[in-house]
């Protein structure tokens, strides 16, 4: 699987209420597109293209357990989340709604806006605009077979 798109960049300790305040709670998907990081960046769901990247720092994603924090993400339109680190249950629910979890220090190497390219089969991660590279450890292949279905629902 490769990944390509612009770099959203974030800092440390990002809980799942910033990820998507409950405020914004809803079984409409536009709704929870809208508090995609809300609580970080209001207006972040427009600035999002399909396909763009978070790039974090540690504990990205802390917090409540709830799943609706990266389907926010995944509905605005990011194909996936690298962070220095992100919690178990964070990282499985991004799996589990087909959004690619990578857990990578790359943050030193982008600014937002910058390109990102991930390839999952390499384990690369690389920023086409400074020409700088990085590995990374691809989930195991069966978890890239849920992620590449498009989430765990789309594997029963």
């Amino acid at each position: 699987m490769i990944i390509e798109g612009r770099v959203h960049v974030f800092g440390d300790n990002i809980s799942t209420d910033a990820i998507h305040p409950t405020s914004f709670f809803s079984t409409d998907p536009e709704q929870i597109k809208k508090g995609a990081m809300a609580g970080v960046r209001p207006d972040f769901y427009r600035e999002v293209s399909e396909g763009d990247v978070i790039v974090a720092g540690r504990s990205f994603g802390m917090g409540s357990g709830r799943e609706i924090a990266p389907l926010s993400l995944k509905l605005a339109g990011i194909g996936a989340v690298v962070a220095v680190s992100m919690p178990r249950i964070f990282y499985r629910n991004c799996i589990n709604i087909g959004l690619l979890p990578v857990i990578a220090d790359v943050t030193a190497m982008f600014r937002d806006g910058e390109r990102i390219r991930i390839d999952t089969v390499a384990g690369l991660i690389e920023n086409p605009d400074s020409g700088a590279k990085a590995s990374f450890r691809s989930p195991e292949p069966e978890l890239m077979r849920i992620i590449e279905a498009g989430g765990l629902m789309n594997t029963i």
